[in-house]
């Protein structure tokens, strides 16, 4: 027997297996090969899902300074029927019910407490660029893995949609504790690849599938130019519908470079074009603010904290 850490996440193919061994008198090696033909899924780090408890998640609420509340009025979540009295009004009368019981009955709504969470994820061409080690892409996976798990101790409904020029896969919104399991299932083989991430035809799908109001968290990056319109009619869309969270997630390389102090003309024209870019993405992000989406734009080992805080900020 023998062990193996895995450095990336992923399914692997082991077509086949080679053995060698001694002859019994061990003057020579013997050659063998099993086709074996498997594939071993290859799983991102969850060490840190198993911190997360309803402890924690009060802990972070104080840390951030929000307090629960009581929240009262009528809502859309239907809670239970009961006898029709006169406070009541007609607009609320369940006919059916009404027949049942030979009185009138009426549906009772509260305010929804289980909201559906649902994290877009691009695997396109500018999310495949390392960042500490981990592309930019796993840094994602790591925060929408734990954002997931955060909503399913808040008794939220979270789900995923992962896309670039394709919508790649769709878990829909679930509870329970299969849904951790099935959020890695279909994570954990995602990869990057060379495609320019198509925006309009994921929003639509998202929009297409997820029918109820739901809080959407993306996280991607762009470039001014690949984006512009496409991605802000996208995203302004997706909004008329649902609550969104715009998470970029900035190239620590370009901002380097933008900050840079020139040593000769090369190094004038590429802080130059870097500020620039940073400019360009900055009235993007404002664009997107003044409609109404809620925008981050951070360094990629910044957004699993700050996207978890937003997201409590947010649900309350």
């Amino acid at each position: 027997s023998y062990s193996v850490r895995p450095c990336d996440r992923g399914a692997y193919r082991f077509p086949e297996v080679w053995v060698r061994c001694w002859s019994p008198l061990r003057l020579w090696l013997r050659q063998f090969r099993y086709p074996v033909d498997t594939t071993v899924a290859v799983y991102p780090d969850i060490r840190a899902l198993t911190d997360v408890s309803p402890l924690m998640i009060r802990k972070l609420y104080s840390e951030l300074g929000v307090k629960e509340q009581r929240r009262r009025g009528s809502g859309m979540e239907f809670d239970h029927i009961k006898e029709h009295t006169p406070d009541d009004g007609t607009h609320g009368i369940d006919w059916k019910a009404t027949a049942r019981h030979c009185k009138p009955m009426v549906r009772s709504y509260r305010i929804e407490q289980n909201h559906d969470v649902v994290i877009g994820l691009d695997t396109g061409r500018l999310m495949g660029s390392r960042v500490g080690g981990i592309t930019k892409l796993d840094h994602a996976i790591n925060a929408a893995l734990l954002l997931g798990r955060v909503c399913l101790v808040n008794k939220d409904r979270p789900g995923v949609l992962a896309f670039n020029d394709q919508v790649q896969t769709f878990l829909k919104p679930g509870s329970g504790r299969g849904q951790m399991e099935r959020m890695l299932h279909a994570l954990h083989d995602l990869e990057s690849d060379f495609s320019e991430t198509s925006f309009r035809r994921a929003l639509l799908t998202m929009d297409t599938v997820q029918r109820k109001r739901s809080l959407v968290v993306l996280l991607t990056d762009f470039v001014h130019g690949q984006a512009d319109e496409t991605l802000i009619q996208s995203v302004l869309g997706l909004s008329r519908r649902h609550l969104v969270l715009f998470v970029a997630l900035r190239d620590p390389f370009l901002d380097e470079m933008a900050q840079s102090v020139p040593d000769g003309l090369p190094s004038v024209y590429t802080k130059v074009v870097a500020q620039g870019l940073d400019e360009d993405r900055r009235k993007v992000m404002q664009l997107l603010r003044s409609r109404g989406v809620h925008t981050l734009d951070l360094q990629p080992s910044q957004v699993t904290q700050r996207v978890l805080n937003r997201y409590l900020q947010l649900r309350q």
